[in-house]
């Protein structure tokens, strides 16, 4: 018998009572998240292959723009002195023939540029006439007769091509040891006449390369021609190893350069055959290309291990001096450097990922009455991290449930932290970092700089009869007219040192310019302590008298200290430079007043213009310099007369 429905009654419900809600949302959003981020890790996976290929490459290259720069930079006086020698010689403004004013003037050239060994002019009977570097000397060389037969060749092949390049190495029996050499041609119209020769030490070559690799990645440069080596930083080494010492004994004209296998760097071996053994039978540069990866046409690269312990990143172009023959360019060091870098980025983005689901899920967990606190902080903490301002920051309210509960105190608690941490930690600098986010800022780098250094003369006696309370009270007032003024000018304050303060402008934002803006909050500086001495004056108290010290050049700048405690600083000569100005601006107080501002010679030609009222103190000694500076002096504007 069918049974009868009556409409009026409540139906049953055939689902359950209840349902866990948070089960429900656990299941199904963690099954969308993981569709998500498997889809957009699978995406981003293979883009971040791409882009660590393209990023490693583009490292290589800047490591080797910057190496061969180096080299460019310390071949370039030989190149710039002969060229200028050539041009007096045939516009007859210089003799060769009148020896001893000719040389004079070598010597004066190889005073002033010490990588050139030595420089000479053979004209067309094969006689020579110059002078040589020996020891701390430069001595006259001369040279008539038939010459050695490597000069015989250096001779048929300058006038076979008659322009200035880079000849092959030679051997010097002077120096014991081979030498790169610039070759000149000088005319008489269009009638080769002779040609200038300047020479670079290949030791000297390698102790400079030594320095450079030390700087980039603390590699080791090489330079090859062949499997012959040009420079390597074993061969600048003084005295040499005693394992080259031979090897260095046993050069000659025939033999000029020690081969790579020779030289004691077994990496570089070991690279130099793994690349001789991928090539060997292959004749098609482009296929030896495809074969490698990472090589195009100005770049090698690779990882080669060295004894099965660790991995060596070799970098290595071929290249040609101006005019000569190609060589090879490289350098190598730890792959560690690169690969560490790898691993913790890795290991960042695992964490994030893992923070990532977690904060979701926990979310799901508590449902839309727990969004709402979760919301509220989430603002909270956004205002903060866009402002930066923890003194507003209003304090989240407690909550019924214990986790919600805790967090609101402990974020409530940091903020607390966060307002007395903000006392010493300036605000705008911690904001220009967070703006860059791109890592460089804080990693200590080498970047010119202009920084400024302050200090009040004669505080003691200003603040002896003063209470402890009142001295603070004093220098918190006074550095916070400093402060304002460099922060104006979107300058960086170091540290305040006892009543003094160190100021830097062009880090961790680049500022063209910084010297500029120095200059300008220096002046500002001048003119709010000239007000605020008038009030103290009024009120019975002696006036401040302030030196001010600025200086540009390249400094190191970056997160310094220990693991735990980080400072965002400068150091490097520059700074110690800075800081002995300001001590010499106390001689200008009696002269310029209450605030005395002293700049380098360095800062003048950073600036856009020079500033009214400069005065030229000429050279002065610093205190720890060997060398004179010059230091001018920024006097104030004359006092307006009373009508």
């Amino acid at each position: 018998m069918a049974e009868t429905v009556n409409p009026d009654r409540p139906r049953r419900s055939v689902l359950p009572r209840s349902l866990s809600l948070s089960l429900t949302l656990a299941i199904s959003i963690g099954l969308l998240v993981l569709i998500a981020v498997a889809g957009t890790l699978g995406v981003a996976t293979t883009a971040s292959v791409r882009n660590t290929l393209s990023l490693l490459q583009d490292k290589a290259n800047l490591v080797l723009d910057n190496v061969q720069s180096a080299l460019f930079d310390y071949l370039r006086p030989a190149e710039t002195m002969l060229a200028g020698l050539a041009r007096e010689i045939e516009a007859g403004r210089l003799d060769p023939g009148d020896n001893d004013r000719f040389v004079d003037t070598l010597r004066g050239g190889l005073l002033a540029e010490p990588q050139v060994l030595s420089i000479g002019y053979w004209d067309a009977e094969a006689s020579m006439v110059g002078a040589a570097r020996q020891g701390d000397r430069v001595l006259e060389m001369g040279a008539s007769g038939p010459p050695p037969p490597q000069i015989e060749r250096a001779i048929a092949d300058s006038i076979a091509r008659s322009e200035a390049y880079w000849g092959e190495a030679i051997f010097s029996p002077e120096i014991g040891g081979a030498v790169l050499n610039r070759r000149q041609p000088v005319f008489d119209g269009d009638e080769l006449v002779g040609y200038l020769v300047a020479s670079v030490s290949v030791r000297q070559l390698s102790a400079f390369l030594a320095q450079v690799g030390r700087s980039v990645e603390n590699g080791r440069v090489f330079i090859l021609d062949g499997e012959d080596v040009v420079a390597h930083p074993r061969l600048g080494v003084t005295p040499l190893p005693t394992d080259l010492q031979p090897v260095v004994g046993a050069l000659s004209p025939d033999r000029p350069l020690p081969s790579l296998r020779d030289i004691g760097d077994p990496a570089l071996v070991a690279f130099w055959d793994e690349l001789r053994e991928e090539r060997a039978g292959d004749g098609d540069e482009r296929n030896q290309r495809q074969a490698d990866p990472f090589t195009s046409a100005a770049l090698t690269a690779r990882f080669v291990e060295v004894g099965g312990d660790h991995e060596r990143l070799f970098l290595m172009r071929r290249f040609a001096l101006d005019g000569g023959n190609e060589v090879w360019l490289g350098t190598h060091f730890a792959a560690s450097t690169i690969t560490s870098e790898i691993r913790r980025l890795l290991g960042s983005l695992g964490v994030g990922i893992v923070i990532l689901i977690v904060s979701v899920l926990l979310g799901v967990l508590v449902g839309r009455r727990i969004a709402r606190p979760v919301i509220r902080l989430a603002n909270s903490a956004g205002h903060i991290a866009e402002t930066l301002d923890f003194t507003n920051a209003q304090p989240l309210p407690g909550s019924i449930f214990t986790e919600l509960d805790r967090q609101a105190n402990a974020f409530n608690r940091m903020v607390g932290g966060l307002r007395w941490l903000e006392t010493y930690v300036p605000r705008s600098l911690v904001r220009r970092l967070v703006d860059k986010a791109d890592g460089e800022s804080v990693v200590s780098v080498s970047r010119p700089l202009t920084v400024m250094f302050t200090d009040i003369a004669g505080f003691t006696s200003t603040t002896e009869d003063a209470e402890a309370e009142e001295t603070a009270d004093f220098l918190n007032h006074h550095f916070d007219i400093l402060a304002r003024a460099v922060e104006d000018e979107r300058g960086t304050i170091d540290k305040f040192l006892g009543d003094g303060m160190l100021a830097f402008w062009g880090a961790p934002e680049k500022l063209r310019d910084h010297a500029d803006r120095a200059l300008r909050a220096a002046l500002a500086i001048r003119a709010a302590i000239e007000a605020d001495n008038r009030e103290r004056r009024a009120a019975a108290k002696p006036p401040v008298r302030l030196r001010i010290g600025l200086h540009t050049g390249p400094v190191v700048v970056g997160n310094i200290g220990a693991t735990d405690r980080m400072n965002y600083t400068v150091v490097g000569d520059p700074v110690n430079v800075g800081n002995r100005i300001e001590r010499l601006a106390g001689e200008r107080l009696d002269v310029d007043g209450e605030v005395a501002i002293l700049l380098s010679e360095a800062t003048l030609e950073a600036l856009s213009e020079p500033p009214a009222g400069l005065v030229d103190l000429g050279p002065r000694l610093l205190r720890g310099r060997s060398e004179e500076m010059r230091v001018f002096a920024v006097a104030p504007a004359p006092s307006p007369m009373p009508a």
